[in-house]
């Protein structure tokens, strides 16, 4: 099967063409000959791979740093860990204090990369209406577009609230922009997911491109996001139904399936964002999950040395007590998402007693804590729950890459899980409550797959838990706070010392970047209120 992997050299390309054409003057003389975005876009050749340039953003941003903190950060499930780098450093996301301002390189970051995405398909689209193709084939390809803008949009208005549309190709300095209302632009993106789920393929040629499923469950999330009146639930509810009863995608029987590098391309993805063991084919720098959350498992008191196997510890996110709490002892998604337990590799660090040897037991994080007595008899390092702190913890494995070059290499290519079925039976369990106060049937769905338990009742603290065991690290939690209106209380009661000191209410939204609105020549385009 052809993957989207490949397509990173015709990306270069029409990103190129992209910012060539948007910068050529009116005065220019024009060989009308030559390549120009008036002959090129308005062809099938040239308006397939305009829709391929629409993708190219989101690596730049998809796998990053940034992306995990944008996500994870700040929240109940996940605090800040050991991170010492200043220059990378993201902990103001976790601090709330007044580091988190409109200066931010990562504020404006995430503004620019979807800013640009939105105009790489407004070209798309708007330069369609001249080309000559068969009008299932423009449709697919129109419904991708509008898509993926929905998809840049959706990440601008859940942080950033009230921002502009704008539904045309930008080819020149605009600087008269005003904020639209949140509503406005949940419905804009309704709107292009509408006519997404209408136009594209059930069964796309391509992995990693979005079918009809996927904009049906994106579909649901929006309204559910919207969540103005009981009919935006009712056709959140029905859209996720449609995906659960009526696609192809199945829960996989092994929740620790999801994660094998072997089987990325599983029957539970319904949408992911593809990265490539060619480095060059990723546009940036592949999917960094693997750094962000292990612990320092290489010092020289456990007896180990870092490797590829056991990955690069940065350090930067570690698991709250409340999240690895949530687990029961039997619950198989804790193993497969949390690494606790390392093995010796390394002939030098081992002790002098011969008390243990290669891949022997070096290092035990418990989920129940030892005796002292217990802990005395065991030749490895015994770390209780009491005695985690920011270096060390159980570490997310969701994201590990043991198959990178070398132990110090960064990049990684594994593909990162937009949407997958479990989180869609979650989204109809979380609508369905909102209607009339059922979803259990739907929340069990999940938990049978688990192997635990059925619930015989059901709030919104029980959608968040469960949530939070399934999803865990998975890109979702700050937003499924923010739209639970539970972001402060829940920082606030969870997320240790300096994040439940300082949250506030208006952090519910993210600062705009300053250097927009320098830019921008409006009255209607104010910075968020508390920054």
């Amino acid at each position: 099967m052809v993957n989207m992997k490949s397509i990173k050299l015709l990306l270069l390309v029409v990103s190129a063409l992209l910012t060539l054409f948007a910068c050529e003057s009116f005065l220019e003389e024009v060989d009308p000959n030559r390549v120009t975005a008036n002959n090129f876009f308005t062809t099938p050749v040239g308006l397939r791979d305009a829709v391929d340039g629409v993708y190219a953003p989101m690596r730049d941003w998809i796998g990053l740093e940034e992306h995990y903190t944008f996500t994870v950060f700040g929240t109940d499930t996940f605090t800040e860990a050991a991170d010492e780098s200043s220059s990378w450093s993201s902990k103001q996301f976790n601090r709330y204090n007044s580091d988190l301002n409109p200066l931010s390189e990562k504020i404006e970051l995430l503004w620019e990369v979807c800013y640009r995405g939105i105009n790489n398909a407004n070209t798309a689209i708007n330069r369609s209406q001249e080309v000559d193709m068969p009008e299932a084939e423009k449709n697919d390809l129109l419904g991708q577009a509008r898509f993926l803008r929905a998809y840049y949009y959706f990440w601008l208005v859940r942080n950033y609230g009230s921002v502009p549309i704008k539904l045309d190709e930008t080819v020149g300095v605009e600087t008269g922009f005003s904020r639209n209302s949140t509503d406005e632009v949940l419905t804009s993106i309704i709107e292009d997911l509408e006519f997404a789920a209408a136009n594209l393929s059930t069964n796309p040629v391509q992995f990693g491109r979005p079918s009809t499923w996927a904009a049906r469950n994106f579909l649901a999330l929006a309204y559910l996001t919207r969540g103005r009146d009981a009919s935006d639930y009712q056709r959140a509810f029905g859209n996720a139904q449609e995906v659960i009863n009526r696609s192809p995608h199945r829960l996989l029987f092994d929740y620790a399936d999801l994660w094998k590098l072997e089987n990325q391309e599983n029957n539970e993805v319904i949408w992911s964002v593809q990265f490539s063991s060619i480095e060059s084919n990723n546009g940036g720098d592949g999917n960094r999950g693997h750094l962000f959350f292990l612990m320092e498992y290489d010092l020289a008191k456990y007896h180990m040395e870092r490797d590829v196997e056991n990955g690069r510890p940065f350090k930067r996110f570690r698991p709250t007590n409340y999240l690895l709490e949530l687990y029961e002892e039997n619950d198989p998604r804790f193993n497969a998402s949390f690494k606790n337990v390392w093995y010796c590799n390394s002939e030098a660090r081992l002790p002098n007693d011969g008390s243990l040897a290669i891949g022997d037991t070096c290092i035990y994080l418990p989920r129940t804590p030892l005796t002292d007595a217990e802990k005395d008899v065991k030749p490895y390092t015994v770390i209780n729950p009491d005695e985690y702190d920011s270096r060390t913890f159980p570490s997310l494995r969701k994201f590990d890459q043991p198959d990178r070059v070398d132990q110090s290499d960064r990049d990684g290519s594994r593909d990162f899980i937009v949407f997958r079925l479990a989180e869609t039976y979650l989204i109809a369990a979380e609508a369905e409550y909102r209607l009339n106060g059922g979803g259990l049937d739907y929340l069990n769905a999940v938990r049978r797959r688990a192997n635990q338990p059925e619930l015989t009742s059901i709030d919104i603290n029980v959608i968040l838990d469960e949530r939070a065991r399934e999803l865990a690290g998975e890109g979702k939690r700050w937003f499924d706070l923010v739209r639970s209106n539970a972001l402060v209380e829940r920082v606030r009661q969870y997320n240790p010392v300096i994040a439940a000191e300082n949250i506030d209410v208006h952090h519910v939204l993210r600062p705009l970047p300053q250097s927009e609105i320098d830019i921008v020549d409006s009255d209607n385009f104010t910075q968020n209120p508390g920054y």
